[in-house]
């Protein structure tokens, strides 16, 4: 018989115990998630060693990298304005970064602060020993534009100014010896403070506005003449030759290469020159698309890459064989109707020899406009945009997303804590979902040409307004539309205001008898602001409270009065700038009745509790030249006295909600961080970070994670100031239990919850108490993983390994491409040494290494990330499909295994990604022990490119001990292990076979994973209605143990397979304790019938879920384990008895 696993992801002995025994303190471990700049990158540099990279982005924050992964190592905040510049010192263990009036010097890689340094403008530049940093300096007797300054660079001391010296923001150049900088077209020597004089080019004096200098070279461009002079030092006062650049190009940037040999220029749009210091000679010109202007027509089954933006700042690497430069890529793609635009902000790498593009990487944008909590606060909604834009429903007891309601591109939803209203631009129609169910309330239909913008929900949930333009007498008009929305389905039109202005902000009121609306209006005097109160019964105006600033901002109401919070923001040049003010204005006479002095630069929102006694406020600090600050703060409003202090979020608070309750604060951030706070505490409670769709992340306040199982691609460790990949120490922070007690879900819940992480322990032979100390392990480390190219033409790498452990001798060393063991050879003594060839599959390859010692503990995991992008043609398919319905015990006969096996052989004939297909069949009285692992021996011809598909259909059989075996022809049946395969040598096949894409499909009986202690023997199978059913099984009947079957099943839905040593994904038709089922209502087995359906990708039921004329794995899982739930009324799940979730692989598209 056949039954199905629906358990998902186990994880092997082996591996588990190596992520679970590592010398980790708590407090030494830090979570990250690489999520990119949300703007533009202005300036970069790389590390001296390699190993990093340092951005600066539009949106004021340095991200530091690692370059072996590819992710986020550190984001650090602390500027308020655009940064202009930043640098490592050559040395490598300092930062500066410069905007408009300071220059931060920073601890790398910890990202401290050393010093904030006053500066006006210009640059920064480390000396070569790295010991002084050059800023321009605002001294106390330097004035408003400041000197060129000198500064310690181990403590931000002020050392020197130079007077009358400025630093120029883009010419200027320090030579290797600290001496000579050139600055402002002269020739300055700092030891001495002599002014050599002006540089001179064809006998005539040379003007500069960018530079470089060597050692032995000097080279200077002038926008206006569109050359490069170069001086050989000493020598200035003849330049050694001209460069006529071609085109006259807007020269970006300048650099030699560490070696002196070449000069490299950047030019905008993207192109790079590369020039022969010796005589001039122009050696290469790089050329990479950008795309600028390009018109394109979106097909929502295509994805389509269009790179915008300019050239900013390049650098090279310091092996001089890359150039790092800035990039951002809009990927846009669909999904059925809908569009999405993903946006990838970061860097590109460039090949200097071959000029050939190697890899674009960063971040994913993705934005959370705004979220709200239901009443009962067991559900919040996210508004997200980023590759599909939707609405996320949030289960804050069980800790997940739930639901999520695409939408397209329209940023034009709102939701309070009743009801969600989504606009719907294919249909033109505003649609409320009531919380939490999600059902449909209402229907608007756009009347007109309305498109609504600004729409907001009354908190009475009667009034809905929105605003539209409409053309009048040839001009467009803004109005304000308000419709009633609490008389059934159909919405009706309450009021039509035409807008004197600009409309800013629109709030109604909690009664919904009031419009307030925050408006920029034109006059002959100039442009104002003013907070305009219309009574829409009458359409009459009762208020015009005046305003000054952008960010006086309407805030929230005090529900037991006619009163609305107004920002302020008030100048006090003696205490160092901007401070907040918040005023209580009577919305019905523009009376100020009452207000808060706050010591905060911007409040962006703010709260009242229900019963208005509190106050939560969020402030933001980037507008003005002060200490920045991020905090949500809750204040008596009697007293105006803060009560509770809370901080956590790095970017500018977004939205505050006071919980219905009155005991929970929730609170959103520009870096679309929610956080979750105990306000009866002051403490924070969790963390929530929406992911794509339905991932996403949930933390507590001792960073334990909760995380869905497809979000592994982003996530890292920060540990000993390296960067960890995912798995590492998932076994001790992935908690679950945790992160629901801390969400307040059940005791029944929780107490679940960890039952299922205790028996991952149990699984992995682990006991708690090793996860909290410290152990010695073993030490494994890439000798030359700096030295390694991010990208590659080459089909392999070779890398040098080192291990030791002064302890305890070696066992083994594993070595790991996207989850697939490549290598493993068993170590004795206490040091090993090694240099291995490392073959590379078409794409991104994760190459992982690990040793383990005589005591069976591993190394922690080291790592790097390498792009194969060598020519690419077709993978070969090679399938393995063993069909079995003729048994020696002929009452055991079945009646669709063979046709199983045929059915599905033919239907992957029809895969036009494939070069060459191969397939061998064993069916029936050839399927003995010996034949099947005799002819599995041809996969070891495969290339590492291919495919590999493991197909059986037959019986699925438990030994006395439990043990699982599939059923050959010859099968003992009463005692399974004469003549059974068992299933371990399923994966044994794969342990010789080049191939990493490895697909094992098993449509048997307990073909899933069986928990020998959470089942026992039943007494007879549950009966199945409504099928005429045959069991692919044997006569032993299992089922879980009551009140334990959750515990197993809850870890496998819980966590990723961290540890699949075969690297292969395998479905499995049923779970260890059901039948798979097979009938003629399918004329196959089930299982099988649902994969068949979900390869016919030119039907509408199939598995193409993302509509793009291509079926994956991943989607050929989720289709089958939905498909055949459906088809047998639940009576049988598939599942994932291993899943390797290292890369996307295509398996399948259609030739028509």
């Amino acid at each position: 018989m056949k039954k199905t696993l629906w358990l998902a992801l186990m994880m092997s002995v082996s591996t588990m115990l190596g992520y679970a025994q590592n010398p980790v303190k708590k407090e030494s471990l830090e979570f990250v998630i690489t999520k990119g700049h949300k703007k533009s990158v202005n300036s970069l540099d790389y590390h001296p060693s390699g190993q990093y990279i340092v951005t600066a982005g539009q949106d004021l924050s340095l991200k530091i990298w690692d370059m072996a992964l590819q992710q986020e190592f550190r984001t650090l905040y602390g500027h308020k304005q655009t940064i202009k510049k930043v640098c490592y010192s050559p040395d490598g263990q300092y930062i500066a970064s410069v905007d408009r009036h300071q220059t931060i010097l920073w601890k790398h890689p910890e990202g401290t602060i050393v010093k904030k340094i006053k500066t006006r403008d210009g640059t920064a530049l480390f000396t070569a020993d790295s010991k002084q940093l050059l800023v321009q300096g605002v001294t106390t007797t330097s004035g408003f534009s400041g000197n060129l300054a000198l500064y310690n660079t181990a403590t931000g001391q002020f050392v020197k100014e130079y007077k009358k010296i400025n630093l120029a923001e883009s010419g200027a150049s320090l030579h290797p010896n600290n001496r000579w900088l050139f600055n402002n077209y002269k020739w300055l020597d700092l030891e001495t403070g002599e002014d050599r004089g002006t540089l001179k080019a064809n006998d005539k004096p040379a003007f500069w506005t960018l530079s470089a200098v060597s050692k032995t070279h000097f080279a200077a461009h002038n926008h206006g003449s569109g050359q490069i002079n170069v001086w050989q030092l000493p020598n200035l006062q003849k330049n050694l030759y001209t460069i006529q650049l071609p085109d006259k190009q807007m020269v970006k940037k300048m650099l030699y290469t560490s070696d002196g040999k070449y000069l490299v220029v950047g030019t905008d749009p993207y192109r790079f020159l590369v020039y022969a210091v010796a005589n001039g000679k122009l050696l290469k010109s790089i050329t990479l698309p950008n795309y600028y202007n390009v018109g394109f027509q979106v097909d929502p089954k295509q994805t389509k890459l269009v790179q915008q933006g300019a050239l900013n700042d390049f650098v090279i690497s310091p092996d001089n064989r890359s150039i790092l430069a800035n990039a951002q890529v809009i990927a846009v793609g669909g999904k059925a109707t809908l569009v999405g635009i993903q946006s990838t902000i970061g860097v590109r790498l460039i090949d200097i020899k071959n000029g050939q593009e190697q890899s674009v990487f960063g971040g994913t944008y993705s934005e959370v406009a705004r979220f709200s909590v239901s009443k009962n606060e067991k559900q919040l909604v996210t508004m997200q945009y980023g590759r599909i834009n939707g609405v996320q429903v949030w289960n804050l007891r069980k800790g997940e997303i739930e639901a999520f309601i695409p939408i397209q591109a329209s940023k034009e939803v709102y939701a309070n804590d009743e009801i969600v209203a989504v606009y719907e631009a294919a249909t033109r129609e505003i649609i409320g979902y009531a919380l939490p169910e999600l059902k449909e309330q209402f229907k608007l239909k756009m009347p007109g040409s309305d498109y609504p913008t600004k729409v907001y929900i009354s908190d009475n949930n009667q009034v809905l307004a929105y605003q539209t333009y409409q053309q009048v007498g040839g001009k467009y008009a803004q109005y304000l539309k308000c419709w009633n929305i609490s008389g059934g389905t159909t919405p009706k039109l309450i009021k039509q205001v035409k807008l004197a202005g600009q409309l800013e902000q629109v709030k109604i009121t909690p009664g919904g008898k009031y419009a307030l609306l925050r408006l920029y209006l034109s006059s002959p005097k100039g442009w104002s602001r003013v907070v305009q109160s219309i009574e829409l019964a009458t359409n009459k105006t009762v208020m015009n409270y005046p305003i000054v600033n952008q960010s006086d901002y309407l805030l929230g109401f005090r529900s037991t009065e006619n009163s609305v919070l107004v920002v302020k923001q008030v100048n006090k040049p003696d205490k160092g700038g901007f401070f907040v003010h918040l005023l209580k204005v009577n919305y019905t006479n523009g009376q100020v009745t009452d207000s808060l002095v706050t010591d905060y630069e911007l409040v962006n929102d703010a709260q009242f509790s229900s019963d208005g006694r509190y106050l939560v406020t969020g402030s933001g600090g980037y507008g003005q030249a002060q200490n920045i600050h991020f905090d949500v703060a809750v204040w008596d409003w009697k007293t105006k006295k803060q009560i509770c202090l809370l901080r956590g979020h790095n970017a500018d608070l977004k939205q505050v909600w006071f919980g219905p309750k009155g005991k929970k604060i929730y609170s959103l951030d520009n870096n679309s961080v929610v956080k979750i706070w105990d306000f009866e505490k002051c403490r924070l409670n969790n963390t929530l970070i929406s992911l794509q769709e339905k991932d996403y992340l949930i933390l507590n306040a001792e960073n334990y994670y909760k995380t869905s199982k497809n979000n592994i691609y982003n996530i890292a460790f920060r540990y000993q100031g390296k960067l960890r990949p995912f798995g590492q120490f998932d076994l001790r922070f992935n908690r679950p239990d945790l992160v629901i007690k801390a969400l307040g879900g059940s005791k029944i819940t929780q107490r679940m919850y960890h039952r299922a992480w205790k028996k991952r322990l149990q699984r992995a032979g682990v006991i708690e108490a090793q996860l909290t100390g410290v152990l010695h392990l073993p030490e494994v480390t890439i000798l030359n993983k700096r030295s390694l190219p991010v990208a590659t033409t080459q089909r392999s790498i070779n890398i040098s390994l080192k291990a030791q452990d002064t302890q305890v001798a070696l066992q083994r060393l594993q070595v790991f491409a996207n989850g697939v063991p490549v290598y493993t050879q068993a170590l004795t003594g206490n040091q090993f040494s090694k240099t291995l060839k490392i073959p590379l599959s078409l794409g991104v390859n994760q190459v992982s290494v690990v040793v383990s010692n005589a005591k069976g503990l591993k190394s922690l995991k080291e790592s790097l990330r390498v792009e194969c992008k060598a020519s690419a043609k077709k993978p070969d398919l090679y399938v393995l499909a063993i069909g079995v319905s003729e048994y020696t015990n002929v009452e055991r006969n079945l009646k669709f295994a063979v046709k199983d096996a045929n059915n599905l052989t033919d239907a992957l004939k029809n895969a036009k990604n494939y070069g060459k297909i191969v397939i061998k069949k064993i069916l029936n009285k050839e399927a003995s022990k010996t034949n099947i692992l005799r002819t599995a021996e041809f996969l070891a011809q495969t290339a590492v490119d291919d495919q590999v598909i493991i197909y059986i259909s037959c019986h699925g059989l438990l030994d006395a001990d439990l043990n699982y075996y599939l059923a050959t022809t010859d099968v003992d049946f009463e005692n399974p292990a004469n003549n059974g395969l068992p299933y371990e040598a399923i994966e044994q096949m794969l342990e010789k076979v080049p191939a990493r894409r490895r697909l094992i499909m098993i449509d048997a009986c307990h073909s899933g994973e069986l928990d020998k202690s959470e089942i026992e023997v039943a007494n007879q199978a549950d009966k199945q209605e409504n099928l005429t059913i045959t069991f692919k099984g044997g006569t032993k009947l299992i089922k879980p143990k009551a009140g334990l079957k959750n515990s197993f099943d809850y870890m496998k839905a819980l966590f990723n397979d961290v540890s699949n040593q075969s690297g292969a994904t395998i479905i499995s038709a049923a779970a260890g304790y059901e039948f798979a089922l097979e009938s003629k209502e399918w004329n196959n087995g089930v299982f099988t019938y649902a994969v068949l359906k979900g390869l016919q990708v030119d039907t509408q039921d199939n598995a193409d879920i993302n509509n793009d004329g291509k079926v994956s794995v991943s989607e050929l899982k989720e289709y089958v384990i939905a498909k055949v739930v459906d088809l047998t009324n639940g009576q049988q799940v598939p599942t994932t008895r291993r899943e390797n979730q290292s890369v996307e692989v295509v398996l399948f598209e259609p030739k028509k």
